[in-house]
């Protein structure tokens, strides 16, 4: 891949990243601690819990595709970004523009899901 297109990635990437790691900080205080002592109503209550764990499993999600993005820089730094991890072939780049952070080409991806 030329040196552009991987500068262009790098800042794609980048830029993802950032935005990730805000989304990280705003699930950890919607993922606190609901106070059962605290004088709020039942319904209310198991709402607040509801909202809870989502708001903590959206940020696992969000640190699973901060550590993929993580990865895929490593890998423009390596001169191994956009070789698919399974067949060792190009990954086109209209799947890296869909999601820079791609491991594998198309068919690969298909095998393995």
């Amino acid at each position: 891949m030329e040196a552009s297109r991987l500068a262009d990635f790098k800042n794609i990437l980048l830029k993802r990243k950032a935005e990730t790691e805000k989304l990280i900080r705003a699930f950890e205080s919607d993922s606190k601690t609901v106070n059962l002592d605290e004088p709020i109503g039942r319904l209310t209550r198991m709402d607040a819990i509801q909202q809870q764990h989502l708001s903590k499993a959206k940020k696992h999600q969000a640190v699973q595709r901060s550590n993929r993005i993580d990865e895929a820089l490593k890998r423009i730094d390596e001169g191994t970004y956009g070789i698919c991890q399974g067949c060792q072939e190009l990954i086109e780049e209209k799947r890296l523009k869909a999601m820079p952070e791609a491991l594998h080409c198309i068919e690969c991806h298909r095998q393995i899901v």
